[in-house]
């Protein structure tokens, strides 16, 4: 099946652990910790317990890193309220009883999904898919962590040099297994989500689940930029597509109107768009992935709503067509 084209303005598949994974034991923590002690810790352990936990209950706090940053104290605030029901700067309730890293093994297929990138958009236009560089970029986005981060943790490791058969010590998360995803020009509909919405604060840059006034998840977001915004207002999913084929225009992304000058980026996740694209009803805007999800929160979008690859799967998984879409600049 040939990709689907998708003229956008801007620029992973949930499961089970696989038989490969297994878990590594970790020291007795305690089980509530107050929220001061987390963000003033400098020991990473808590903090990257912490990250693992919300990240597992679909409060995400961005890349994994064990520091506390922006988004831990933003996906925490959201956890404690929605799910945990006690205020935001209430004790960190956390179980002691799962293990925060797990062992994954590097497998032969595995580099079926590293390749060469092109260096400008027309060099990509040529290559048949957008694959990961390197594979330190497929693994910290499976385990959904930074690449600095996976390197301090596997310190006997030649993380540039990994072969079929070495083990990597990872965070515990579901991993995202991109060699699952299947290009779809359009994903089935579910109709037991048609309840749902989904709330987009430009302000906070977060992206929040909704179902009768509750979020039931919530994930950090690149919402536009200062010249070409993400558009507030109520809007609507049309369509998603999985793995789209990219329409680079730089005209489109520098002033919204469409060229006939433009490169065709082919799927995969180290495409502007990622691997995920979230049609809205407004030409051109979307939600999707990315190709550099350090930069979430951070960086700009040309008035897309961006996401990491790994978010932007678990997103797909639990929205539908037609659901409300509002974008807003902070919740009043």
């Amino acid at each position: 099946m040939k990709a689907p084209l998708m003229p956008v303005l801007c620029g992973m598949v949930l499961c089970g652990l696989i038989a490969m994974t297994r878990s590594l034991a970790q020291e007795a923590v305690p089980k509530a910790i107050p929220v001061e002690d987390v963000k003033k810790s400098e020991d990473p352990k808590k903090i990257e317990r912490l990250q693992v936990y919300l990240d597992r209950e679909g409060f995400p706090p961005g890349q994994i890193d064990g520091k506390w940053g922006e988004f831990t104290g933003k996906a925490l605030g959201r956890y404690q309220m929605h799910r945990a029901g006690v205020a935001a700067n209430a004790a960190v309730d956390l179980p002691a009883d799962f293990d925060v890293f797990t062992e994954y093994t590097v497998a032969e297929a595995d580099f079926s999904q590293v390749g060469v990138v092109g260096a400008t958009p027309e060099e990509q236009s040529k290559q048949k898919s957008s694959p990961y560089p390197t594979m330190v970029h497929f693994l910290k986005e499976k385990f959904h962590c930074d690449g600095d981060y996976l390197r301090k943790l596997n310190p006997g490791l030649n993380m540039d040099d990994l072969k079929p058969g070495d083990v990597v010590k990872v965070p515990n998360v579901t991993p995202f297994l991109i060699e699952k995803l299947k290009v779809k020009d359009r994903i089935q509909p579910k109709s037991q989500f048609q309840k749902r919405n989904l709330r987009v604060d430009t302000k906070e840059k977060m992206l929040d689940v909704m179902e009768d006034g509750k979020v039931l998840a919530s994930f950090p977001i690149t919402p536009g930029s200062e010249s070409l915004p993400a558009p507030v207002g109520m809007w609507e999913i049309e369509t998603m597509t999985t793995l789209p084929l990219f329409r680079r225009d730089e005209s489109m992304l520098k002033t919204g109107v469409r060229s006939d000058d433009y490169h065709l980026i082919p799927p995969g996740p180290s495409s502007a768009v990622g691997v995920l694209w979230i049609q809205l009803n407004k030409k051109g805007i979307g939600i999707h992935g990315t190709n550099n999800s350090e930069t979430i929160g951070r960086a700009a979008s040309h008035g897309c709503i961006r996401l990491s690859n790994w978010d932007a799967i678990r997103l797909s998984e639990m929205v539908t067509d037609k659901m409300a879409v509002e974008i807003v600049e902070g919740v009043k």
